[in-house]
């Protein structure tokens, strides 16, 4: 599930990655630490997006999992 994830989050459609990143962020909790860690160089990534909306959805992800 994860890699697939890993794929949307990389696509050149903002709104795949927007839908991508919501999707995440409704079941990050019930990742383990490292399959979270496997994601944090694309969260780093998408934290410079030039698309507001992406970094502001990545945002909410990552207060998700530091709330983790």
């Amino acid at each position: 599930l994860i890699p697939n994830f890993q794929t949307l989050l990389k696509d050149d459609e903002n709104e795949v990655k927007i839908q991508a990143i919501t999707s995440l962020s409704f079941f990050i909790k019930s990742l383990s630490v490292e399959k979270i860690v496997n994601l944090i160089p694309t969260i780093q990534l998408l934290a410079k997006d030039q698309n507001d909306q992406v970094r502001g959805r990545i945002s909410f992800l990552s207060s998700e999992i530091i709330n983790n």
